[in-house]
């Protein structure tokens, strides 16, 4: 009785939100909407980086207002009014751009403050503070002054400005003036080498600093001289975010981002000219944060009577909301853990470049996600909707033995060198590959590493091993970096299309569950390999996502390949889409000419919306097929360096 009252539950609230959802039904050349009953989905910012600048509240409002900038390629500053908490978590409204009076490439991530019912923001341009003004009729931000700092040593990164009494106070922080080259400038040309023989990198591991400043808060065009507030080795890298926080009446302090992760807290004693040293904010087990995704840059939240409630925190792949706890008897801050920042009717957001896989994961008869992304996790979208209309919503991530799926470099297994320890870039392949009914994942990463997840779980219930090498000749198979593998049976055997260690398209054919044998370089009609990009050398190479489908309907698998904006497909030089018109990550798709026990490919042609090409930004994008609208027929789904997907009806697709 107990399991029939569940199930006919579960039927009556797949009805309902089937219904629900009909008006927010996949439409070609937008999108995917995250569809919830509440309308409550994970925030999905506007470019890759979300670069919190601050929260206030605006006057006659009860709730806070987030103002957030995007980054260099998606550029702009945006405000967010928060319209209500749900299980303590921030809900965000509908974006509002803001008229800047300058450019935005020109200036550092910023700092702001409310006096007075008015709003105060503060960007740094060289040696120049520029201390604006926000109208919120016009929604625009107006500069009221300017400050000269002097006696910067060398160029700031970033800026944090409080108001305290009628002064204002400053924190600036300021790199080592060591650059990460080293003795040579490793990171390009032919002989890119992050590493040398002994796997200890060869350029250097540069650190940052603190400077403060102090002025009247109405002084005009003051000039103003800058001095040392810390060591310059205290963070690695950069701190990317320096926010002042008022934790009670007693005890201020800073605290800051990190590009590794962690959050720093310097104590405040009597003006910011009297900073305590250095400590490490922690989780309820007193272990020091590492934040979940790539680049930490936090901003204070508080209620509106200025208690300090948590830490929004932005960076790569995403906003997330840590709670505050309390301060701990060392004096260090207390966080709860990380949460996806929520906003109101959201487009379905999976990090940043998301590689998406249309499959039935849980055997229900409709198309579920898995998405890799460049943070290293590996999602689950549930399709609570239905076959033609589908409905996807909040993820959860995708476990491996008893822990998430988080692939991570770390110092020395990613070729751009240990800044780049904290990007997985994560690349899926699902598909039954050891023929047992189950589903597995297959993947390339930011390691350069083709891993196996088996499915070690049932149709209904999957359940992933932890990974486990793939090998060619008792070797790791080993090629470029960021690849999403082509996996499909061919004929009747199981195929693996990746690039090579040349850069060039190479087959290879299942040997067994966990082998491989070698099937060549793939080939064009005319006879000649398939280069893959641009530039082929070190961060360049690679990061293809490779689907073998049979795109045209003529009973022959094809290959649909998402490239990068330097992608040069099939002659590095004269390829696509670098060469072609207007340049963008985008979308191939090689018709096999051949058949599937002996694939030869005819020259690319680019996918075109509505007889017009569509680029997908710089890095790359992924291309995944299924039905999700009314017709028979494959749809196209292109999961995008912005976190989305962008859905296309067959109908509207041209080649």
């Amino acid at each position: 009785m107990k399991l029939r009252i569940q199930y006919s539950f579960l039927l009556l609230f797949t009805v309902c939100l089937n219904f629900y959802a009909q008006d927010k039904s996949p439409r070609s050349g937008l999108p995917l909407k995250s569809i919830t009953f509440d309308d409550i989905g994970v925030f999905s910012p506007p470019g890759i980086h979300a670069i919190p600048i601050g929260t206030v509240y605006l006057k006659d409002k009860d709730m806070p207002t987030l103002f957030l900038a995007g980054d260099s390629r998606y550029p702009g500053v945006y405000r967010y009014d928060c319209v209500k908490y749900k299980d303590g978590v921030p809900v965000l409204g509908e974006s509002l751009k803001v008229s800047m009076p300058l450019r935005l490439g020109d200036l550092l991530p910023s700092s702001l403050f409310e006096y007075n019912n008015k709003v105060y923001a503060y960007w740094l341009k060289g040696d120049t503070i520029f201390e604006t003004l926000y109208n919120e009729k016009d929604n625009s931000f107006n500069i009221a002054r300017h400050i000269i700092l002097k006696q910067l040593p060398r160029r700031a990164k970033n800026i944090q400005v409080t108001l305290v009494g009628n002064k204002i106070e400053g924190v600036i922080d300021v790199g080592d003036g060591v650059s990460s080259n080293g003795p040579v400038h490793w990171i390009k040309g032919k002989n890119f080498a992050a590493y040398g023989p002994d796997g200890i990198f060869v350029g250097n591991l540069t650190y940052t600093g603190l400077y403060g400043f102090s002025t009247s808060f109405s002084q005009p065009e003051p000039e103003v001289s800058t001095k040392t507030l810390t060591g310059m080795k205290e963070v690695m890298w950069d701190y990317l975010k320096v926010s002042r926080i008022s934790y009670n009446d007693n005890q201020q302090g800073l605290l800051t981002g990190s590009v590794n992760g962690n959050f720093l807290y310097y104590p405040i004693g009597e003006d910011i000219f009297a900073l305590e040293d250095k400590r490490l904010a922690v989780d309820e087990n007193n272990i020091a944060i590492r934040h979940t995704t790539i680049g930490a840059r936090p901003v204070s939240l508080s209620d509106k009577q200025g208690k300090h409630i948590g830490l929004i925190v932005g960076g790569e792949g995403g906003l997330f909301f840590y709670p505050f706890i309390r301060i701990s008897e060392k004096q260090v801050p207390v966080y709860g853990n990380a949460l996806d920042l929520l906003a109101v009717n959201p487009d379905l957001y999976g990090g940043s470049l998301v590689v998406p896989n249309l499959v039935d994961w849980n055997n229900d008869g409709k198309l579920d996600l898995i998405v890799g992304n460049s943070a290293g996790h590996i999602l689950y979208y549930e399709n609570r909707g239905s076959k033609s209309n589908p409905v996807y919503g909040v993820p959860e991530k995708l476990y491996a033995g008893d822990k998430p799926i988080h692939i991570q470099p770390g110092y020395n297994d990613d070729i751009q060198g240990p800044y780049e320890s904290r990007w997985g870039y994560a690349s899926p392949a699902v598909v039954d590959w050891n023929n047992d009914g189950l589903l597995d994942v297959l993947t390339n990463d930011s390691r350069g590493k083709h891993r196996l997840f088996l499915n070690i779980g049932t149709k209904t219930e999957p359940r992933l091993a932890t990974e486990a090498p793939i090998y060619l000749d008792g070797l790791e198979l080993h090629g470029t970096w960021r690849t999403r593998p082509g996996v499909a049976k061919m004929g009747d055997r199981m195929a693996y299309i990746t690039q090579d260690a040349q850069d060039q398209f190479h087959i290879y054919w299942q040997l067994d569950t966990y082998n491989l044998i070698d099937g060549g370089k793939l080939r064009l009609e005319v006879g000649s390999y398939i280069d893959g990009s641009y530039f082929p050398n070190g961060g360049g190479s690679g990061r293809n996502k490779f689907l073998i489908v049979d795109w045209d309907g003529d009973g022959i698998k094809d290959l649909l390949i998402g490239t990068p904006r330097h992608g040069s497909v099939p002659k590095r030089g004269a390829g696509m889409p670098y060469y072609y018109g207007d340049k963008g990550a985008s979308v191939l798709f090689m018709k096999n000419v051949g058949t599937e026990e002996f694939p030869v490919f005819a020259y690319p042609k680019m996918i075109k919306y509505k007889g017009e090409s569509v680029h997908f930004g710089q890095h790359e994008c992924a291309p995944a097929v299924g039905n999700l609208g009314i017709s028979n027929r494959l749809d196209l789904l292109v999961g995008t360096e912005t976190g989305r997907f962008i859905f296309f009806e067959r109908s509207d697709l041209t080649w």
